[in-house]
């Protein structure tokens, strides 16, 4: 499904699915959705999940070994790690 160059177009595209969605059978319409239940639920993309209800962005990291001197490349390592979708 696309959209459409002009208004006229749009409108009769409205018509078309109208026509679709009025063969559908009655038992396979939902008329109320459980919005609720989606809010409790957290979305996650490319490692950071986010918790719409809370409004909270968190991360999960695994432990590493303590090291006495952490350099710029351990670090760039660990964050980099957070959005790599392999772990």
């Amino acid at each position: 499904m696309t959209g459409r160059d002009s208004a006229n177009e749009l409108v009769e595209l409205q018509r078309e699915l109208i026509i679709v969605l009025q063969g559908v059978p009655a038992e396979h319409c939902v008329t109320r959705l459980p919005l609720q239940d989606h809010l409790e639920m957290d979305i996650k993309f490319l490692g950071v999940s986010y918790n719409a209800t809370k409004d909270t962005f968190s991360i999960q990291t695994h432990a590493t070994e303590t090291v006495k001197q952490l350099t710029k490349r351990q670090l760039l390592g660990e964050v980099a790690s957070v959005y790599d979708p392999c772990g």
